[in-house]
């Protein structure tokens, strides 16, 4: 069967495609700038490219309407695997073609849709490449660089949390009062997301009439609730509790981030800068003796790849809860996770001096992902599902 892929700077890529040709599937890519989605020329050109009916399947991380819609004219299947949560794309009415079949690793996001009668709609967890990991050794110069006690690899969403900015540039005063209250209650509160709940139309009309709320030329089927709780609100409170995070733990233990953002003003935190995601995060991942995990908010409750990535590596895990964890993982045996700050340091503290348990905790998330959760396997799943619907014979 060929497969076409729809390419894109998508963590994670190079190892999905080699899961599909591992599967014995012929894979052709295609470059694809994921910010022009909404191109009327763009979609023309994918239409005309899929006409020729060479291609039995399309394939992309994250959901494109333009794809779709070129899909749906050609008659040829869809797959769409999220890695966002939520994702205003989405939120399209080209969700309901029969051609669409979209895959999210996050629940709460599933249910959603599944509640707009979009029926080819499934949970599928991310995955890792635990094989390809393996293949990374550190040298001793990269051992020095990357040993340490407690690592945090991700941004702060300094630069991206439009929420402040837009607010200051509105002299919406009154809006961040009541808004600055909401992020600080959520930020004490894990395993539960109230953001989208606890906004009333009558709170955000005003706001949303005046800060321009781009749906990334898609998402009718989005209420303003959701796209101003996840891409403002959410950025906002992640930005929040990753600080926090920082702060805390540097006052106490030698932390090493490794970030694009811009953390100068915490002092304590030895800054290591960006690493590059196939050939250096694995290894600072095996070489921490704990690996820390802040799940951005608008994730609702779904395992983002960064905790994936680091059991793939053979690190110890110490996450927020995240629901869709207990699906697959067993606390204390596979990960940990923590329900406030003062929960996230006693365990910090715990697993510190207790070297012996916090390895054997790191070794069996390790050979866990390695056996049950390859990108292989979970593609398989994929299309499986789509096997069944279409009663076609792919595998």
């Amino acid at each position: 069967m060929r497969i076409l892929f729809f390419d894109w700077k998508s963590y994670g890529k190079e190892h999905l495609v080699k899961g599909l040709i591992d599967l014995g599937f012929e894979v052709e890519r295609i470059l694809f700038d994921h910010e022009i989605d909404d191109n009327k020329i763009y979609e023309d050109k994918a239409k005309e490219l899929l006409s020729y009916q060479y291609y039995d399947l399309v394939f992309s991380s994250n959901y494109f309407p333009t794809i779709a819609n070129a899909c749906h004219e050609n008659g040829i299947i869809y797959i769409s695997w999220l890695y966002d949560s939520p994702y205003a794309r989405v939120w399209d009415t080209t969700a309901y073609y029969p051609e669409c079949y979209i895959f999210s690793f996050d629940q709460k996001l599933c249910d959603g849709l599944k509640k707009e009668g979009i029926q080819n709609v499934y949970y599928m967890p991310l995955a890792v490449e635990v094989n390809k990991l393996d293949e990374i050794q550190a040298t001793d110069s990269q051992k020095e660089q990357f040993e340490g006690d407690v690592a945090f690899v991700g941004s702060l969403y300094d630069n991206k949390n439009t929420f402040a900015k837009l607010i200051k540039k509105n002299k919406l005063e009154f809006h961040k009062g009541y808004l600055d209250a909401v992020i600080e209650a959520q930020t004490k509160i894990q395993g539960v997301n109230f953001l989208e709940e606890i906004l009333e139309p009558k709170d955000i009309s005003d706001m949303v009439d005046k800060l321009v709320v781009k749906l990334h030329g898609h998402g009718a089927l989005a209420s303003k609730n959701m796209i101003y709780a996840n891409y403002y609100l959410g950025q906002a409170v992640t930005l929040k509790e990753r600080s926090n995070m920082i702060k805390r733990i540097s006052k106490k233990y030698k932390l090493n981030v490794y970030t694009h953002s811009n953390i100068g003003k915490f002092k304590k935190v030895i800054n290591k800068g960006s690493v590059d995601y196939y050939k250096e995060m694995p290894l600072v991942f095996r070489l921490s003796k704990i690996n820390l995990n802040m799940t951005l908010r608008s994730i609702q409750t779904g395992i983002p790849l960064r905790a994936w990535d680091i059991m793939g590596s053979g690190g110890f895990l110490l996450t927020n809860y995240q629901a869709d964890f207990l699906k697959h993982f067993e606390p204390g045996v596979d990960f940990d996770y923590f329900l406030d700050e003062d929960d996230m340091m006693r365990k910090i503290d715990y697993y510190l001096e207790h070297e012996e348990e916090r390895q054997q905790i790191a070794k069996s998330g390790y050979e866990k992902v390695k056996k049950y959760h390859s990108y292989k396997i979970r593609l398989k799943e994929m299309f499986q599902i789509v096997e069944e619907m279409e009663q076609r014979g792919w595998i």
